[in-house]
């Protein structure tokens, strides 16, 4: 009694603790992991920079073109210079004689032949003979003109004698109070052999000229020396 015999009919299995194993949920074959959520960016720690992120980056402003390079002039006119230009006003005294003196002691730069005139000073507050330089400025119809002139090296005043030779600066070729720049005076017995710089001048309508006078002291029988005159000028 109790015990199972050879030919008695089989208990129910049972595990080693002789209990059932756990039924298995229907379904449970099928089911889908757990969803995952995304990582999220680690906290800004204070004193650091946060970590840095993948951001497009952005093309900096377009490099401005060059800015255009001014017009310039330059030239140089004058007696003795195969340069078109220069001009004379009172040279014949009223029977025809030439009252100006051609000599040599001028600049030979820029294929001058050295050649100049000797204007005889008119004793007189006022101007009875002139010597003109007249410059079309070319791409220059607006800017400044730089003038020079150049004093022979000749030390005579009857030749180079001008103390103080006086000049007008005209915005054009006709020599009218409304068309004047400027004036300027050099003694020219103090700058014999070279360049002197005369000032610079505004011009508007592509034209400058340059007008030595005559009027002053002839004591020792004085001329003025006109010799040739170059302008450096600049659009603006």
């Amino acid at each position: 009694a109790g015990g199972t015999g050879a030919g008695g009919a089989a208990g129910p299995a049972t595990g080693t603790n002789g209990k059932k194993p756990p039924a298995t949920p229907a379904g449970a074959g099928n089911a889908k992991p757990p969803a995952t959520t995304p990582a999220k960016k680690p906290p800004a720690v204070p004193g650091k920079k946060a970590p840095a992120t993948n951001t497009p980056s952005k093309s900096g402003p377009a490099a401005k073109p060059p800015a255009p390079v001014a017009a310039t002039y330059a030239h140089l006119i004058g007696p003795g210079c195969d340069t078109p230009g220069f001009a004379a006003g009172g040279r014949y005294d009223s029977k025809g004689k030439d009252r100006w003196r051609g000599s040599r002691g001028s600049t030979t730069g820029y294929g001058c032949s050295g050649f100049y005139f000797s204007v005889p000073m008119s004793d007189r507050s006022s101007d009875d003979s002139w010597a003109q330089w007249k410059f079309t400025t070319g791409k220059v119809t607006k800017g400044v003109c730089a003038v020079q002139v150049y004093i022979p090296n000749v030390k005579n005043i009857t030749y180079v004698g001008g103390n103080p030779a006086y000049y007008t600066v005209y915005r054009a070729f006709t020599q009218k109070s409304s068309n004047v720049l400027g004036t300027f005076s050099l003694n020219q017995t103090a700058h014999l052999g070279g360049w002197v710089n005369a000032g610079s001048y505004r011009i508007s309508g592509g034209k400058i000229s340059v007008v030595l006078g005559n009027r002053g002291s002839d004591s020792g029988n004085r001329h003025a020396a006109a010799a040739p005159v170059r302008v450096n000028c600049t659009a603006s």
